[in-house]
């Protein structure tokens, strides 16, 4: 519950810092700061393991120390930036983000890339894990996901940036190419004994996955704020938050279900068929929405800053 609280106060309120922050390259913003939370990912159940070695209460205790140092840190090196007071109540901003069909429809669309997101945690780690038959086989997908993130995140932003064409282009087809993602490990489920040879698809399965995300997150939280006034960001990023987190919820419960049917004696392709029907359905609903001109068009970021010129161009 701590930490569930913990993530309401944090989650809404370093997007709101760096949407503001950002100016008008929140894209590659968001895609930096995704760099360093798939690089988390795949660094702290590491660390947490090797922790664990020497007893739970000092993996915790570590952790904690962790956090209060971030927390010093943060408050020491960020930039304070003044306030203005709130124009209303909070009541009131919420009910005037929540009366924004726009933004309801947006939040709705996107769920499903949370709800795909969720299942390197549930669907994913066990298709590895019936493919392998080694549980410890499960971190692959974190180093696959941590290395395609170093790699391509930041470089892929820029360039579909740069390409333009409408934000909603690019999340509906990152949504689309997460939902992909989950037919690979579908032709070999429940193919019988464990095989190494039964891992290869499951891993490009989450590539595709990991391309999907990298290719629409970046723009889904530039767009959040953009729907309304620059005061009521934060608000937003809860709300969307909110709504997402609550569909991410019902999702993994239907995916669940499907694994439990599968295991029932169900067929073993009705998970990952969900999984890609979601991502499907979920890319045709923002290509709908970016078609009708119902979401906003962020304004187009200055180029980056080059760097010094080579000595010999200089001459």
């Amino acid at each position: 519950m701590l930490s569930g609280l913990a993530g309401a106060l944090f989650n809404p309120a370093v997007r709101t810092y760096l949407a503001q922050e950002a100016g008008d390259r929140k894209a590659e913003a968001f895609a930096l700061f995704q760099v360093f939370a798939t690089t988390g990912a795949l660094l702290g159940p590491l660390l947490g393991g090797l922790l664990l070695l020497g007893g739970f209460r000092a993996t915790a205790l570590t952790a904690a120390a962790l956090f209060a140092l971030l927390t010093v840190a943060q408050a020491a090196v960020l930039p304070a930036r003044p306030v203005p007071p709130p124009a209303g109540t909070v009541l009131g901003d919420w009910r005037e983000a929540a009366a924004d069909r726009r933004f309801a429809a947006f939040a709705l669309a996107t769920a499903g890339l949370y709800g795909l997101e969720s299942q390197l945690y549930l669907l994913l780690p066990h298709a590895v894990r019936e493919a392998t038959g080694r549980p410890g086989a499960v971190g692959l997908l974190f180093v696959v996901g941590t290395l395609a993130g170093l790699l391509g995140q930041l470089r892929l932003t820029r360039r579909l940036t740069a390409r333009g064409g409408g934000r909603g282009r690019w999340i509906a087809a990152g949504l689309a190419l997460a939902g992909i993602g989950f037919l690979p490990p579908l032709l070999t489920a429940g193919a019988g004994e464990p095989h190494p040879a039964r891992l290869v698809p499951v891993l490009a399965g989450v590539l595709l996955l990991y391309a999907g995300l990298m290719t629409a997150q970046p723009f889904v939280m530039e767009l959040v704020p953009a729907f309304g006034r620059p005061d009521l960001t934060g608000t937003r990023y809860g709300l969307f938050h909110a709504v997402t987190g609550v569909a991410a919820a019902g999702i993994g419960v239907g995916v669940g279900a499907a694994m439990d049917a599968a295991a029932r004696g169900g067929p073993a392709w009705l998970p990952y068929a969900s999984c890609a029907a979601l991502g499907l359905v979920s890319a045709a609903a923002v290509a709908l929405l970016h078609r009708r001109r119902a979401l906003p068009e962020p304004p187009v970021p200055a180029p980056a800053p080059e760097g010094p010129r080579p000595r010999s161009e200089a001459r």
